[in-house]
């Protein structure tokens, strides 16, 4: 299917059942992968899904999947993680870890790299925040939709760290 579930997912909490339908990689709407390591691989996003494009129907999304669960299941917590993948949360990371690994006199700090600075940029995180508020709001019509009634059930939303903060506790030692 070309997306991974960890096993040791933040859901799992003991004496209760839970089930993890995120998949790593994907973004709050479904796509199918076009980086070169896993090129034509389908990463289900927090939408009902997208159409094949080798088949021509339509592949399911997380929010397929969770409308199916909670007519099968009572849910009691849904617990998100979004938002990284949107902001390129890997390639700001790999950016970074590449500009600490240049030797002296460290002159590609993480922090300048224009890439960088466009993903963390004021404007780039509002359009992501954009998309994950629009996400929090189709979890809430695919509840309602399953009958779930506003405070029957909860949502814990975890998004991602800002990798790069202006203001540091420890500035820069070299």
């Amino acid at each position: 299917a070309g997306w991974h579930r960890a096993r040791g997912a933040g859901i799992r909490v003991p004496g209760t059942h839970s089930i993890n339908l995120a998949c790593s990689g994907a973004l709050t709407t479904s796509m199918w992968s076009t980086r070169l390591l896993d090129f034509g691989q389908y990463k289900p996003g927090l939408d009902d899904g997208a159409v094949d494009p080798s088949f021509g129907r339509r592949a399911p999304g997380q929010l397929t999947l969770l409308a199916r669960v909670a007519r099968q299941a009572p849910i009691g917590t849904i617990v998100l993680s979004i938002g990284g993948n949107d902001m390129g949360f890997g390639e700001v990371m790999v950016a970074c870890i590449s500009a600490f690994m240049r030797p002296w006199p460290f002159e590609a700090r993480c922090k300048d790299d224009p890439e960088v600075r466009r993903r963390l940029s004021d404007e780039s995180l509002a359009a992501v925040e954009r998309k994950v508020e629009a996400a929090i709001v189709r979890v809430h019509g695919v509840m309602a939709d399953a009958g779930y009634a506003n405070g029957s059930w909860q949502m814990i939303v975890q998004g991602c760290p800002r990798q790069i903060a202006e203001d540091a506790r420890y500035p820069d030692t070299y």
